[in-house]
């Protein structure tokens, strides 16, 4: 033994890696079907992905503002056909706090190592930052 704690592991159905476009997506849809059971990894300090990590001057959408969202959360009043980078991250952080996704998403938790456990079926992930 060396003395270093031992977290109790966390057990929930359901953990998505990434707080992009896909992961609040689904987040959100888990959350709509009142799946309370599931997490949210991001390694960053902040929701957004492409959107947060790429804010060069002139950054937007190359696609139409009503087809680069979510078909279940239509886009709200969009400055522009092609919206801004900021705009579409804002997009999705103003769906984190309309959906109650807060307490589900874990900021700056890096997934470091994932193992397929057959005799348990399911996956036992680390993150390094405990439960």
């Amino acid at each position: 033994m060396n003395g270093a704690p031992t977290a109790t592991p966390l057990v929930i159905d359901v953990a998505i890696i990434g707080a992009g476009f896909a992961g609040i997506g689904m987040a959100t849809q888990l959350a709509r079907r009142q799946r309370e059971s599931f997490v949210v990894l991001e390694r960053a300090a902040g929701v957004g992905g492409t959107w947060r990590d790429n804010t060069y001057p002139g950054i937007a959408c190359d696609i139409p503002a009503q087809l680069y969202s979510f078909s279940f959360r239509p886009p709200w009043d969009w400055e522009t056909l092609y919206p801004h980078g900021a705009e579409i991250r804002r997009y999705l952080e103003q769906t984190v706090l309309d959906e109650g996704l807060t307490p589900h998403i874990r900021l700056g938790c890096e997934l470091r190592h994932a193992r397929w456990v057959d005799s348990a079926s399911r996956w036992e992930i680390d993150t390094g930052a405990g439960p």
